[in-house]
């Protein structure tokens, strides 16, 4: 998990068409090469996102981006996000063969109650469980939509055929008192009926919510980047439609410039500590007001209105989602699987007391040594993971502090550096 990287390649402005030369597949080439070389510094998995206007206005050109993006980086995960109505069976074959993964996107905002439901074409390819495999469902909402989230979830959840559903909320729209106090009970409502999941093995939400997924972006701003049509490069959270220049952090034909990354990162960190961390992203929303025009007095309200959405978050649901999101990641590790399979293995004798390193292995195989321990015979049982920050000692503690209830124990986990002091 430590080390992902993101880059999102945007392949036009929203509204202004997909034509832009800075996009041809040799450029492209040239820019991952050198975001390739970049992100192996960290380690861990290299995703390349391809994303909005809309990729599928000209499916021609998608698919040579794509074939270009695999020879510059061979060992790639591939997406591609686009609207759900232009997702036919065909286009969805098409991209499962080209390599990539998609997202489809449902716009919910302003109440729009019909878009809630999985068009026609798009629902006959999530027939096939070899494509639906390769699907997620991906829905904007807003205040005016929030209340039916409920709702949204039953549509587009497990049982509509994507593998996951994520949701996002609008980030540029100033929510209401009365809209945050439905927010609030939207919230309480989830909450109950997430405990319920839970105590029955299963995940504790049947979607995450975007600012709790685990991405790139909310543990490390510097691993997720975004690929303009201007050629620059800027951090994910800081690429708002036309982002003003002194967000970028480097371009396609320099590479990317590690310091003032840097500089970028410890800027989004420091808007996350005072606005709060949450579904409302403070970056993208300071983006948003930047290219507004917004100043002083003005910015400042329009940050505030951020605050306020992630602050009924953290009171009502923040650990929810937090699981959610950590639960979400492990199912997508090779081997983990859910919950409450039985493992393979099990000690015959008792043990209470056990030190796991989580800084190399796989999480399926740190998974396979604490069930090892956690169904060995006896009740009471103490366990310490070994992890810096990033490594996947948080998601395991986790999982073993779900299990363990559904086990019958009592266990005492606790996550540590390597060092040996605890956190």
């Amino acid at each position: 998990m430590r080390g992902d990287f993101l880059l999102e390649i945007v392949a036009g402005w929203p509204g202004g068409g997909n034509g832009t030369s800075g996009l041809a597949p040799e450029p492209l080439r040239r820019a991952l090469a050198r975001a390739r070389r970049f992100a192996g510094r960290g380690g861990g998995r290299f995703k390349i996102a391809f994303t909005g206007g809309e990729p599928l206005e000209d499916p021609g050109r998608l698919f040579r981006l794509l074939r270009a993006a695999r020879s510059a980086v061979p060992s790639a995960e591939l997406e591609v996000v686009s609207s759900a109505e232009l997702l036919t069976a065909r286009a969805v074959r098409d991209l499962v063969s080209a390599g990539a993964e998609i997202s489809a996107r449902f716009d919910m905002r302003g109440g729009r109650r019909a878009r809630a439901v999985v068009p026609a074409p798009l629902a006959a390819a999530l027939s096939d469980g070899r494509l639906a495999a390769k699907v997620h469902a991906a829905a904007v909402l807003d205040s005016r939509s929030i209340g039916r989230l409920p709702e949204i979830a039953r549509l587009l959840g497990p049982r509509s055929g994507f593998k996951q559903l994520e949701i996002a909320l609008d980030a540029g729209e100033t929510w209401t008192p009365a809209a945050l106090e439905r927010l609030r009970l939207v919230l309480k409502g989830l909450k109950r009926s997430a405990a319920a999941a839970l105590a029955a093995g299963g995940a504790p939400a049947g979607f995450v919510f975007s600012g709790f997924a685990g991405a790139p972006a909310e543990e490390d701003p510097g691993r997720a980047l975004a690929l303009l049509p201007d050629g620059r490069f800027y951090p994910s959270d800081l690429a708002s439609p036309r982002p003003p220049a002194r967000f970028a952090a480097g371009d396609a034909a320099g590479g990317i410039d590690a310091s003032r990354l840097r500089r970028l990162a410890v800027f989004q960190s420091g808007l996350a500590r005072k606005y709060g961390a949450g579904p409302v992203s403070p970056a993208e929303r300071y983006a948003l007001g930047a290219a507004r025009g917004l100043s002083g007095r003005g910015a400042r309200t329009f940050m505030e209105g951020a605050a306020r959405v992630n602050r009924v978050f953290a009171e009502e649901a923040g650990p929810l989602f937090y699981l959610a999101g950590i639960f979400a990641r492990l199912r997508r590790e090779p081997g983990f699987g859910d919950l409450v399979h039985p493992p393979k293995y099990a000690a015959p004798v008792r043990m209470r007391e056990m030190s796991i390193a989580c800084g190399g292995p796989a999480p399926a195989s740190l998974r396979d040594c604490a069930d090892f321990f956690l169904r060995s015979p006896g009740g009471d049982k103490r366990l310490a993971l070994e992890g810096r920050p990033g490594s996947p000692a948080v998601p395991l503690a986790a999982y073993l502090l779900a299990v363990s209830p559904l086990l019958g124990r009592k266990s005492a986990i606790s996550v540590i550096p390597p060092a040996g002091r605890s956190r």
